[in-house]
């Protein structure tokens, strides 16, 4: 039984070398995305709906 278990962990630590050396395990998938642009405009709230308020035009309220 103890044979099965350590083969089964050399065959376990075998594989983990085999896709680190095959770069399977990149650390960072998106370190080649270009970083976003700034000042792209705002961000519109699709799920708000956005009332005036009669007491205080300037204020808007969020329901």
């Amino acid at each position: 039984m103890r044979w099965l278990i350590l083969f089964l962990v050399l065959l376990n630590l075998g594989y983990f070398t085999w896709v680190w050396h095959d770069g399977r395990l990149n650390p960072d998938p998106y370190a080649d995305v270009p970083p976003l642009e700034r000042d792209r405009g705002g961000v519109r709230l699709l799920d708000a709906w956005v009332e005036e308020d009669s007491d205080s035009p300037q204020a808007p309220r969020i329901d």
